[in-house]
Order: C-alpha cells, then structure tokens, then sequence
C-alpha cells in the first residue's frame, strides 16, 4: 500500500492540473447525482434487527381497556414469524397517558435471515448451500407486516418506526409543523393536510397532533338558581374539585416508626364520582340567605338530613353535561402549533417525501398569517 500510494503522490505532483480538473469534475459531479440518489437525514432503511410499535387509543380508555387492547396486539404479533422478543410498556412515556403503549420489537438476528458469506460457508459446511437464499427478509419488510397487521384492529393508532441512535424530537420520519393565530383555521388546514398527506404514497402512520376527541364532562353552574337558593359558586367549584378531581395535600402524617412525614390525599371513590348520577348526589352548603321562597323550603329539607349544616344537592344549582375537547395544545414561539406526524414505508427517502408534502401545502392553500 506504501509503494502504490508514493507511486501515485509522485504522478499526481506531476500532473498537477490535470489531477486539478479530476478533483474539480468529482464534485461537479455531485450536482446530477443529488436529482437521482434518494436523500435521508438519518438512514432509514438500517437493519439493526430491532424496532418500535407505538399504539394510542382514544382519550379517556382506562387501564382495562388498554390492557385489553395491548393483549390483542401481542397475539397478533406472536403469529408473525421472525419477531424474537416483544416488550410492552403501558402508562409509562408521554407524560403517563394511559392511553399510548409502546412495545419494543427484537428480531431474529440479521445474520440468520440475510444473505451473507459466513451463512453461505456454514451451510455449505452442512451440505445445504441453497439455504442460504431461502427465507430472506429485511427488517423494514417485517415492519410493514407488522404495520399491516395491527391497522385491523378497531379504533387504535398504530405507528411503527426504526430505532436509530441518532434520532431526537418527535418519535416519527416526519414531524411537519404548522403555527397561525386562528385556531380554527388552524384545525381546518391540518385537517385537509392530514388527509392528503394519507394518499401520498410512501408516507404512513400519518396522525396530526390536534385532536378533539378528549372526552369531558361539563358542569354549568346556573347562577341565578343558585343566588335563590343561597349557594355560592365558590362553594360548587370547591365541592367539585376536592370530591371529584382530589386534593394532594390535606394534610401531613408523620410516623414515627419509619421517621418519615406523608402527604394526605382526600377524594372519592371511584363508584361515588365516575357517572353523573353519583355526583348529582354531591351536598353543597347554603348559607340560606336569599329572596326566592324556594330557598326555606330547601333549607328545610337539607336540615332533616343534617340538622347541624343546611345542604342542597349540587343538581339542583348545576347542570351537567357530556363534550370532546382537544387532548392538548401545543405552542410554537408562543403561537398555536399543530403538527402533521408520519413515517416513512419502504422504498422511500426523506428529502423527497418532504418535497411532496410542501407541494400539498401549496395545492391546499396556506393561509395568511400561517407558517
């Protein structure tokens, strides 16, 4: 190598523009090739044997049904061939949401299920060289077996990634933000993004980050009725906060034999505050003071059940009702911010995906004031 390499210093030295020109016709090279070389920020397309499947379902599934839910998942991924280990994680990233779950893939080992020179040798040992060819599969094959696969199950978000060392920010290929002042317009224009960002092919997994489906219950407070009857808003905010929401910290209990002091939690159960005909039986006090002719009648009533404190059910001041709001709400330099979230399936490169959604930015129309 020390031979070749002053052998080729000394003709390089002698024909110095000549080497000059080649040097400069390399990299203008690099001008054409860009148009046809698929182009990646992070290779996507690495075999590590190892992968991510995230599984989200609606706002508001509690742990039963999540569990229930993970069960199904993981029966389906113990029928696909080649996955050797899966292991779920629920309640435990995005800030403990119930609702998501991650489950980390590990397949069988590349050399196994790759074509490589030490397979072919080993078995051409065993007699069996055309062995070395059957059954082959990649990783990124495997993943949309796996993305296939779980999309049949009902109402649950599926999204199935690459784990690579060198990925930071949102757990997707593509994370395209979108920022305005009007939150409607904002809602509408990455609606119609989400949507043709679905028929654009190579791009999956696509979900925006907006999404109004956190279920919520309203409590409207009807003043008026409740000035008749003497109750006063702060005392329904406070009954509802404490006996439905909870207070973490009543009180404080030091033992003495573990030399240790413990917050104390005060909240319902869950079978007095989980349905609205439970908490329609909550008692808010009444001072008793006012001008409608309801109120001693109330009052009356509230003192056959505890003569000590005159009490009214919290329906008769409060009207309850069911709604969907936005699980969260993003800002982006101190703007409403909604991104538009996919992955990329096999075959395709970042940079030209990327392109095609900005084409349908354009088609669409970004409106004014938005980025």
């Amino acid at each position: 190598m020390e031979v070749a390499y002053l052998w080729l210093l000394k003709k390089a030295l002698r024909l110095r523009w000549l080497t000059l020109m080649a040097v400069i016709l390399a990299i203008a090279c690099n001008i054409p090739l860009l148009q046809v070389v698929k182009r990646d920020y992070v290779p996507l397309n690495v075999d590590e044997s190892e992968f991510e499947v995230r599984i989200e379902a609606r706002q508001g599934a509690n742990m039963t049904a999540m569990r229930e839910t993970v069960d199904r998942v993981e029966e389906r991924l113990e029928r696909i061939e080649g996955i050797q280990t899966a292991l779920t994680t629920l309640g435990t990233r995005g800030g403990g949401d119930i609702n998501r779950a991650g489950i980390y893939v590990k397949l069988v080992d590349a050399e196994e299920r790759t074509f490589s020179i030490s397979r072919f040798c080993k078995n051409l040992l065993a007699g069996n060289p055309g062995q070395t060819w059957e059954g082959n599969y990649t990783q990124r094959e495997k993943m949309s077996e796996v993305r296939e696969a779980l999309n049949q199950i009902p109402d649950v978000k599926v999204s199935v990634r690459n784990l690579t060392s060198l990925r930071q920010g949102a757990p997707v290929d593509i994370d395209m933000a979108i920022t305005g002042p009007d939150p409607e317009k904002l809602l509408e224009f990455s609606g119609k993004l989400k949507k043709r960002a679905e028929e654009i092919p190579g791009i999956v997994d696509v979900y925006s980050t907006l999404q109004i489906d956190n279920p919520e219950l309203l409590a409207s407070i009807n003043r008026e009725r409740a000035a008749n009857l003497g109750v006063e808003v702060r005392e329904i905010a406070e009954t509802l906060r404490v006996a439905v929401g909870g207070d973490d910290r009543v009180s404080r209990f030091f033992d003495s034999t573990a030399g240790d002091a413990y917050d104390i939690e005060l909240r319902l159960v869950g079978i007095d505050r989980n349905d609205v005909p439970s908490i329609s039986q909550l008692y808010v006090r009444s001072t008793g003071r006012s001008g409608s002719p309801l109120a001693p009648q109330f009052a009356q009533r509230a003192a056959e059940v505890n003569p000590q404190e005159r009490l009214i059910r919290i329906d008769n001041c409060v009207d309850f009702s069911f709604a969907t709001s936005a699980s969260r709400i993003d800002r982006l330099s101190r703007q409403r911010m909604v991104a538009v979230r996919g992955n990329l399936d096999t075959g395709y490169a970042l940079a030209d995906r990327i392109d095609t959604l900005y084409q349908a930015v354009d088609e669409i129309g970004l409106p004014i004031g938005f980025r």
